[in-house]
Parts: structure tokens; C-alpha cells; sequence
């Protein structure tokens, strides 16, 4: 006896029949008028356009599939990934989004505003706390231990803002060079240059800044790494890390989303 179809089988079979893209009301409507799958739910078409952007291309959510079947075409409809036309330009119509893929939406909004905040508390920060800000967040990513972060005196850093031991006798070590600049102003190579110069015989050096590298700069940093191991972090990334390793920062509130375990209920 053969097994019945899935309901991936069945939305794969309808749109293989269809020359044009079908909404996932007109796939369910054709599953249900040709048995080709029963829906025990109350929610039919919910669970059709589900299974469809689970196995969607172009869409990544936690429960997205990595095996992709279908497409979504500007008018929101769906078709096959092997009919596809070059000319036709996948787009995520809103209306037609599962609750994961709203939830992910927002906390990924969510994410890009608390960024924002943070830069904008931290440039109007005293720079000297914007410097120790900085070390204790490279503490709590793992780079030394407590008491082996060296906060260079104010004015006398010679371009070095900080040190970091990597071991307890300080054979190995990070130098540090902060720049607490506004949104709209770039570092420049020239400024990368100094600080590799202050390294002397150091070999590893990162440049933090709050607002972002000039091209110059990073194509100067990447040459250096022949040399030196350089690592350039700018206001969106330093904003990132804060929020990854919870500095500055405090979780309220988690929440999960859920699929169903096909290996204990059966392949859906």
C-alpha cells in the first residue's frame, strides 16, 4: 500500500498541474477538490501557505527549510523554483506572512532601534568611560582576565587607549585605540596607520569606533594583516556585541516559536 502524500507532495503535484502562480487559498481549494491530502485542522489554508514559505525561496525565518520548492512572485502567488522565470523578481508580500516571519520582522526592528539608542547614549559619554566601556566589553567576550586590562593613562596613550593580557604574565596582549566619533564622521587610514605605529612590536590591535572606516581604512587594515592582526569594529558592530554579550543593556523579555515534531506526530 502506498503511503499518502505530504502536504508539501500535494501543494508540489497542484502547482506541477498549473501553468500560473496560485495563491495558497486557490492550492488548498485544488488539494481539497482532488482529496489529494486531508486537513484535519480548522485552519487549512493557514497550514497550506505555511508548509509553501517554510520551502520558500528568498525567505529565511528559525523553522524555514533548507530545501526550497516554490517561489513567490510579485503578485504574492506561488509557483515551482524549476518554472521560475529569470525576469520575475522574488518579493515578501506582507499580507501574506506567517506569524514567525512577523515575530522575526519586529524583533530584527526591534534590534536595529536599540542599536540606535545605544550609539546615540554612548557618543555623548565622557571619552575616557567610552574607553573603559570598550575594555570591559572586550572582558566579557572572553580577551583576558580581571586584572589584566591596562586603562593608559589620559593624554599619554601615544595613540594606545588600552591592553589586554592574554596570559597572566602579559607575553601576549591586545592594544586598544577607541575613537568616539559622531554618525557622520569616518576614520581614516591615516588614523589606522598612527595606531599600528603605536603598536611598536604588538601584534594584535583593535580600532573600536562608534561611527564607521573610510574604504582607505579598511583596505590599509587588510594589507596590515600580513604583519599585524588587525580588527576594525564600527558603531554597528560595537552596538551588536553590546547587545550579544549584554552590556549596557538588559533582556526582558524572550519569546519562542514553535513547530510541529513531525518525528513523533508523522510527516505533515
Amino acid at each position: 500500500m502506498n503511503r499518502p502524500r505530504t502536504i508539501v507532495e500535494a501543494i508540489v503535484e497542484i502547482l506541477t498541474q498549473n501553468k500560473e502562480e496560485l495563491s495558497a487559498q486557490q492550492i488548498y481549494e485544488k488539494i481539497d477538490a482532488k482529496k489529494l491530502y486531508v486537513f484535519n485542522t480548522q485552519t487549512p489554508i493557514g497550514v497550506v501557505r505555511q508548509q509553501i514559505r517554510r520551502h520558500c525561496e528568498g525567505l529565511a525565518f528559525p523553522s524555514a527549510m533548507p530545501r526550497k520548492y516554490f517561489f513567490q512572485a510579485e503578485s504574492g502567488k506561488y509557483g515551482l523554483l524549476k518554472n521560475i522565470e529569470p525576469s520575475i523578481s522574488l518579493t515578501n508580500i506582507s499580507k501574506d506572512k506567517i506569524p514567525e516571519e512577523h515575530l522575526q520582522q519586529a524583533h530584527e526592528k526591534h534590534i536595529t532601534e536599540t542599536k540606535h539608542e545605544l550609539l546615540g547614549k554612548i557618543i555623548t559619554l565622557q571619552p575616557r568611560v567610552f574607553e573603559s566601556l570598550v575594555l570591559d566589553l572586550l572582558l566579557k567576550m572572553g580577551y583576558g582576565i580581571n586584572g589584566s586590562i591596562k586603562h593608559s593613562p589620559c593624554g599619554a596613550d601615544g595613540g594606545i587607549d588600552g591592553e589586554i593580557h592574554l596570559d597572566r604574565l602579559g607575553f601576549d596582549r591586545v592594544y586598544v585605540q577607541v575613537k568616539r566619533y559622531a554618525y557622520n564622521r569616518t576614520v581614516e587610514a591615516s588614523q589606522i596607520r598612527d595606531f599600528v605605529g603605536a603598536m611598536k612590536n604588538g601584534f594584535r590591535g583593535a580600532f573600536i569606533t562608534t561611527s564607521k572606516f573610510s574604504k582607505a581604512a579598511i583596505n590599509f587594515a587588510e594589507k596590515e594583516q600580513q604583519q599585524k592582526n588587525l580588527a576594525l569594529i564600527d558603531g554597528n558592530n560595537l552596538a551588536q556585541l553590546m547587545i550579544e554579550y549584554g552590556l549596557g543593556v538588559i533582556e526582558t523579555k524572550q519569546y519562542s516559536t514553535y513547530k510541529l515534531d513531525s518525528d513523533y506526530l508523522g510527516e505533515i
